[in-house]
């Protein structure tokens, strides 16, 4: 597993150290063939909970936009990986467990199926010309 050694949680005081650290998890990643970069595990490696990725992304964190874009590249590098897996995949049940991993949020959320935006209300009038008699 990817996780970095116990010890004494590191300082992500700037989008530097983020951005290499996140570049040193998808190394790892690479390095150790073909196993999923998934979002805990990279949490995991970074020694990062949900909670301290929410405050470094946080408008009272300075750095939050850099912040944010080095998470968001790094889902992309996620939604990447999936696709390219999906597109060689040798089976149908391989594709099925990575569309279901790219449905997931943090893998970049796709939807095969449109929601309720795709509801129409249609209101038909009868009175006006013809009237009832047009449908007699």
């Amino acid at each position: 597993m990817r996780v970095s050694k116990t010890g004494p949680k590191p300082e992500y005081s700037t989008p530097r150290k983020i951005e290499d650290k996140i570049n040193a998890f998808f190394a790892v990643c690479e390095e150790e063939g073909d196993t999923f970069p998934s979002y805990m595990s990279m949490l995991l490696f970074m020694q990062l909970t949900e909670k301290d990725v929410e405050a470094l992304c946080a408008e009272a964190n300075d750095n939050h936009e850099r912040n944010r874009e080095a998470f968001t590249k790094a889902a992309m590098h996620r939604e990447a990986w999936l696709c390219e897996h999906m597109a060689n995949a040798a089976n149908a049940k391989s594709i099925n467990g990575y569309m279901n991993l790219l449905k997931q949020e943090k893998n970049g959320g796709y939807i095969d199926k449109p929601g309720d935006k795709g509801k129409v209300d249609l209101n038909i009038k009868i009175d006006g010309v013809g009237g009832r008699s047009a449908f007699e």
